[in-house]
């Protein structure tokens, strides 16, 4: 009888080789797929091997800080693109100044900033940069997901993002979020809102499928408003961060954004059009719930921002191409008038109205 040991030393010399191949297989199909990713992140930015533009000095930034202004991404195609630029509220024609910052989404106010980033190696990876009035970065947060919403508060060192960790836009019928408040002076973490106690008709109300999106701040650094979506519904929230909780107050409001008077939101509704989801914005009066519906026609899949009392901006597409390209949009907030393009070529839009920075 012969001997079988060589016989399974060439079996295992076999598996290992056979192993080994697709372990080089697999990291092979990584490295394409993050050069892929690299590829088509740079196809959005057309900016060849060109680098990305100089920002304003420190000295031009600083006064152009002092005056009331407009903080917004860049989406002109080339070097600057992704950017965040300023532009006068006064003069939103003018050419944007240029910040150190490159963001997907970002929003300030006078004191703080939040920027929501995207990594995109081999593996993408998400974070939010807290930033200062000077654009300067003070920390960073880690993000489970794609950025898609954030905001910061007025009169308070608060801010918050909202990212997709499942799904990539709220018309997709499987998606989820997380969405995160922060001390921007402690540069901590207020914890997850799924964390935080709602409250629907005066008892405790918890389902496993809660999601929350869209928060804006109240001037007592304590108020908060964001939507929760449960059980194919729409609920609108109000909630208090010192007792970490959230009360159901409405319904069919997504991304409210509060009047800067603090008596009214601005947010997006949600319709089907054709077997499509489509929002269109509308304002609620927080103290009669009455609903004014602005004469924005387009689907507005934007949290909007307040211009002033009267009027909303808001980001659309130039087109429907994939180009990345968008301008930010105003209209009357009473339902009167028409859109106008206030500022070409910018997304993510944060009105900075001078006077309310922290000391």
């Amino acid at each position: 009888m012969s001997d079988p040991r060589p016989a399974d030393n060439r079996t295992d010399r076999s598996n290992a080789w056979l192993f080994a191949a697709i372990c080089v297989l697999v990291l092979g199909a990584v490295v394409a797929y993050g050069v892929y990713s690299r590829r088509k992140s740079a196809a959005a930015q057309p900016a060849g091997s060109s680098p990305p533009i100089a920002a304003a000095d420190a000295a031009t930034l600083a006064s152009a800080r002092q005056r009331p202004h407009l903080l917004f991404r860049i989406t002109e195609l080339g070097p600057q693109y992704g950017r965040v630029g300023l532009v006068p509220l006064d003069a939103p024609a003018n050419v944007p100044l240029v910040t150190p910052l490159t963001c997907d989404r970002v929003y300030a106010s006078a004191a703080h900033g939040l920027c929501l980033q995207a990594d995109r190696g081999v593996l993408t990876t998400y974070r939010a940069v807290a930033f200062d009035s000077a654009f300067s970065e003070k920390h960073r947060f880690t993000l489970p997901g794609a950025p898609s919403r954030t905001r910061v508060a007025a009169e308070a060192p608060l801010g918050a993002s909202t990212v997709f960790v499942s799904g990539d836009s709220y018309s997709a019928g499987g998606f989820s979020t997380r969405t995160t408040l922060y001390d921007l002076a402690g540069n901590t973490a207020l914890g997850d809102l799924e964390t935080y106690r709602v409250i629907r008709e005066g008892q405790p109300f918890k389902r496993p499928d809660f999601n929350f999106w869209g928060v804006t701040f109240a001037p007592d650094g304590d108020t908060f408003y964001a939507t929760l979506g449960t059980g194919g519904t729409i609920n609108f929230m109000k909630g208090s961060i010192a007792r970490r909780e959230m009360t159901l107050i409405g319904s069919d409001v997504e991304c409210p954004s509060l009047s800067p008077d603090g008596t009214r939101v601005a947010y997006k509704a949600r319709l089907v059009e054709g077997g499509r989801v489509i929002w269109r914005i509308r304002v609620r009066d927080l103290a009669s719930g009455a609903i004014t519906t602005t004469s924005e026609t387009r689907s507005v899949d934007d949290q909007v921002e307040w211009l002033n009392e009267r009027e909303i901006l808001y980001a659309l597409p130039q087109s429907t191409t994939g180009s990345g390209s968008s301008d930010v949009w105003a209209v009357p907030a009473d339902g009167s008038g028409e859109p106008r393009v206030f500022v070409t070529n910018a997304f993510s839009p944060a009105v900075i109205r001078v006077g309310n920075a922290l000391p």
